[in-house]
């Protein structure tokens, strides 16, 4: 599925860049994992404009594009079951590879609102913090990824 000719390889690269953030799984499935790496890599370049940590960043997407690219050359995509488990390997790449990110650059947890939400629930226990943020970052990439 991802052995295009070179003529769809560039529009589908650009489609997949000037639709943005995420899409680079889109164009993994077509091209394979260095249109998704390219991608990726392209994203986060321009994040880097807005926000001096998005391109640390990268390694999760480049991640992310392998495990989807792998996904298709190995035919996959043809039992539901492994849809879902891609799916879950995607949400716990993004939730706690980035948890993890969020906590070595800036201290904690990168939005507000994950943070309160992961205080209220894990109490006074730091350790309990961490795993709640990481639960959280988890399940908003799984809904990212089921969007």
């Amino acid at each position: 599925m991802y052995k295009c000719s070179a003529g769809i390889y560039m529009p589908l690269l650009s489609l997949a860049i000037i639709y943005g953030h995420n899409r680079n799984d889109t164009c993994c499935i077509a091209c394979g994992s260095s249109a998704g790496d390219c991608n990726c890599c392209g994203d986060q370049l321009f994040c880097s404009f807005f926000n001096q940590y998005s391109l640390y960043y990268v390694l999760i997407g480049v991640l992310m594009a392998m495990c989807v690219s792998s996904y298709v050359r190995n035919e996959k995509y043809k039992k539901k079951s492994t849809s879902v488990l891609l799916i879950m390997l995607l949400a716990f790449i993004g939730g706690g590879v980035g948890t993890l990110f969020q906590w070595l650059l800036l201290g904690g947890p990168q939005f507000e609102d994950v943070a309160q939400s992961a205080r209220i629930m894990a109490g006074s226990s730091n350790v309990g913090y961490y795993m709640c943020t990481t639960l959280l970052n988890a399940v908003l990439n799984l809904l990212d990824k089921t969007a």
